[in-house]
């Protein structure tokens, strides 16, 4: 039929040519996305890699500095004026240590890899402490401050502390900063308040500069400046805090509001929902205290710390040496480890990045010397050095994160001790109730943390939520028996709320039982 219509059949030829066109086309462009889509990723993990390097190069001297501090605070003999300088200068470095986090926090939301941290919080303290952060920058300024904390907010609510004060912190930066000889306003409202949750509203509002409307929405982008020409702050910035800020508050079901008008000043505010919780909350006090340490242990034992950077170096030994310890410590991996095989040491506590012999090398080699005859510390700017743990081969006790204050180091080292008088069976019987207890909160932790560790290879969970809160119940009464306060806390948040796995409650939590599991074989295996 088609030879006796020969514009048919040219018509029919063309339409399958154009449609054989189309489809080399669209294949063409599909592999051209596709390569694309594989280079955008690239760039994006060299990026993320290139942050996390540079972040921890800077961490390290801001964790000395902080050290630093921490330790004159302590210093008795201090007068009032001069106390009142090193706390504004201990809060100016932590401000520091939170603005580099910034970088982190842009690439993590970049990645999708951002997740919130929920415990009981006490807000009112929370917004205490950041605003005692910025006397210094306020007097500087000329700035006036006042801050109305509602007193209907409860003493515990259920947020991400950590977060909602970077956006706290990031807000009244921005106010003071530009409000020279102005005033600034800190305010929350209890807009609903029931026997279950709160909802609350956060304002901040200056009578500065202000901002003209034509920048404002300008501003939310990343790495955007509002400047002011006669204002020394206006190079000052990353640029990041609020896009961050709004990023934020979104994931915690908010929406970050802006009005401002040149000339007249800036408002920001926005309305969040917390849940009331029953839990000791953190944030506490108000103000922080700074007291002198007593001596951790009874006799003379001994510790070699190893870091290539002295100034972490020094804070780390005057750290154990107000806590009684002898120590020793050393810049070079390779002398560490002629020291270790010389000598007898309790305790090793080493940097992770280390040249030539890094930390790794020098834990795994000590190790095989001493057996499990010597604790071993590692600690690093990093802030997944401690996911080693969750290796096989780990030979680690416990990985700190840098800054280590001195609680931090008191709390792991006094973990065994806490462990070993909580099973501690006055007639030693090696058959003694207190051992088969311990053994039997052993068993249930091995085989939850292999339950976890299978959801962990398969990016979800294999049992329902109802079993999941019911598993992490018994993990919390197995740690309260076990008296491992981090342990039962993480367990606590748990039956809160189940995290999805690779978020930082998750690996939070396989960690704390890695850590439980480690010193209850210690003490089942004892003779």
């Amino acid at each position: 039929m088609l030879n006796e219509h020969p514009l048919v059949l040219f018509a029919f030829l063309c339409i399958c040519l154009f449609s054989l066109y189309l489809l080399i086309r669209n294949k063409h462009w599909s592999n051209l996305a596709h390569k694309n889509q594989q280079n955008l990723s690239a760039f994006q993990e060299t990026k993320n890699q290139a942050i996390s390097t540079i972040s921890h190069e800077i961490r390290t001297p801001i964790s000395a500095i902080l050290g630093i501090q921490e330790k004159l605070l302590r210093n008795n003999h201090l007068d009032h004026s001069e106390k009142t300088i090193l706390e504004s200068a201990h809060a100016s470095a932590e401000s520091m240590l939170e603005v580099l986090n910034q970088l982190l926090d842009l690439s993590k939301i970049d990645a999708g890899k951002m997740k919130l941290k929920t415990e009981a919080c006490n807000l009112g303290n929370l917004i205490k402490n950041i605003n005692r952060t910025f006397s210094t920058l306020a007097q500087k300024n000329n700035t006036t401050v006042h801050c109305h904390i509602c007193p209907e907010i409860a003493e515990s609510l259920i947020a991400d502390g950590t977060r909602l004060g970077q956006v706290l912190h990031n807000l009244i930066s921005n106010a003071i900063k530009f409000s020279p000889n102005q005033k600034v306003q800190i305010t929350t409202r209890t807009l609903a308040n029931d026997h279950f949750a709160q909802i609350i509203y956060f304002e901040v509002s200056d009578n500065g500069k202000g901002i003209p409307q034509a920048h404002i929405a300008r501003i939310f982008q990343p790495y955007e400046q509002y400047e002011h020409s006669d204002t020394e702050y206006s190079q000052s910035s990353t640029g990041l805090g609020l896009t961050i800020a709004k990023q934020l508050i979104a994931m915690m079901g908010g929406k970050l509001e802006i009005d401002s008008e040149e000339g007249l000043g800036t408002s920001v505010s926005f309305t969040l929902s917390f849940k009331r919780s029953i839990q000791q909350p953190k944030y506490t006090r108000s103000n922080p205290t700074y007291e002198k340490v007593a001596p951790t242990i009874t006799h003379h034992e001994s510790v070699m710390i190893v870091d290539d950077h002295a100034p972490s170096r020094l804070i780390t030994e005057a750290q154990f040496k107000d806590m009684g310890y002898c120590v020793h410590s050393s810049a070079c991996s390779q002398q560490a480890l002629d020291k270790i095989r010389e000598t007898s040491f309790d305790i090793l506590v080493t940097d992770l990045t280390m040249p030539i012999i890094n930390g790794d090398q020098l834990a795994i080699a000590t190790h095989q010397h001493y057996g499990s005859k010597i604790k071993i510390f590692g600690i690093t700017a990093h802030t997944d050095g401690a996911h080693r743990l969750l290796n096989p081969n780990n030979v680690f006790d416990f990985v700190l994160i840098k800054p280590a204050s001195l609680k931090d180091w008191q709390l792991e080292l006094s973990l065994e001790k806490t462990y070993s008088m909580t099973f501690k069976d006055p007639a030693d019987s090696p058959h003694s109730m207190l051992k088969i207890i311990a053994g039997e909160i052993l068993n249930y932790q091995e085989k939850s943390l292999d339950l976890l560790q299978q959801c962990l290879g398969k990016q979800k969970w294999v049992l329902s939520e109802m079993e999941l809160k019911g598993m992490a119940h018994k993990l919390l009464g197995g740690a309260k028996l076990s008296n491992d306060s981090r342990l039962a806390k993480i367990c606590e948040q748990f039956q809160v709320k189940i995290p999805q796995p690779h978020r930082p409650l998750f690996y939070d939590l396989c960690i704390a039982l890695t850590r439980s599991n480690k010193l209850l074989k210690k003490i089942t295996s004892a003779p």
